[in-house]
């Protein structure tokens, strides 16, 4: 994604080309153990919450955003948190104006 960007800002005269460095091999690579789902952190270092599938995986990353029990933000942060979530929930379930209600008949 890093280099998605880069080259975007290069094409647009934003920015120079990054010379890229050659990668190299230090042998085997060693991974930490995951924890279980509930311990996982992301991140801020706070626990990541469990959303179910039924939620578009672009909302639950947005949702696990929000502060936890007991926390609060600003109301600076709350508006970003409220754009943020109204622009991914538009494009995660398109808003349709031709079609009926379904669940509220009139």
């Amino acid at each position: 994604m890093v280099s998605l960007l880069l080259g975007l800002c290069v094409e647009a005269g934003i920015s120079k080309p990054v010379p890229r460095k050659p990668r190299t091999s230090t042998g085997a690579t060693q991974r930490k153990p995951r924890l279980p789902a509930q311990k996982q952190a992301n991140p801020r270092g706070t626990p990541q919450r469990n959303f179910g599938s039924q939620v578009p995986p672009a909302l639950a990353g947005i949702l696990s955003g929000l502060p936890l029990e007991g926390e609060s933000w600003t109301k600076a942060r709350r508006d970003e948190f409220v754009a943020m979530f109204e622009t991914v929930l538009d494009f995660c379930v398109p808003v349709v104006t031709d079609q009926p209600d379904m669940e509220h008949p009139q």
